[in-house]
């Protein structure tokens, strides 16, 4: 005979071996679904802690928002302080060199005043020359530039 023939579970012997597959398979079951539990309940704490941690983050997230509101509130008088104190500077530099210009024309010393004079263009041309480079660098570097690989 061939094993085709033969059938596969008998009455006899293999009923007890029958039962014992069962009762491994209803226990195997039985953990899978405990297992599946266990993981169910770990999600729900890890979902919780997400919960919180992204409540935190929204949190952190409106008080960073609130300190740059009072930042961007303060910068004007920030800006408007610094500019005073470069301009009043500039003009105390500028009244000083005009109050020594003009008492070296009155004392007679024309040599110093156009000294004074060669002085005075000599920084503001090199000064505004170096400005101007600057920002024509400054605009440049804004410009999109694309790297040909």
């Amino acid at each position: 005979m061939s094993q085709d023939s033969k059938p596969r579970y008998t009455h006899g012997s293999n009923s007890n071996k029958l039962s014992s597959d069962t009762v491994v398979n209803e226990a195997i079951l039985y953990e899978l679904v405990t297992n599946h539990k266990e993981e169910i309940k770990y999600k729900q704490l890890e979902l919780q802690v997400r919960g919180k941690e992204l409540e935190q983050a929204h949190e952190l997230a409106l008080k960073n928002i609130k300190l740059q509101e009072e930042y961007l509130r303060n910068v004007p008088r920030h800006i408007f302080k610094t500019r005073l104190l470069l301009y009043a500077s500039l003009i105390s530099v500028v009244l000083i060199i005009a109050g020594v210009f003009i008492y070296c024309i009155y004392s007679g010393n024309q040599e110093i005043a156009m000294r004074i004079i060669e002085l005075t263009a000599t920084t503001v041309i090199s000064g505004g020359g170096g400005y101007a480079l600057g920002s024509h660098k400054k605009e440049k570097s804004k410009e999109p530039s694309v790297e040909i690989i």
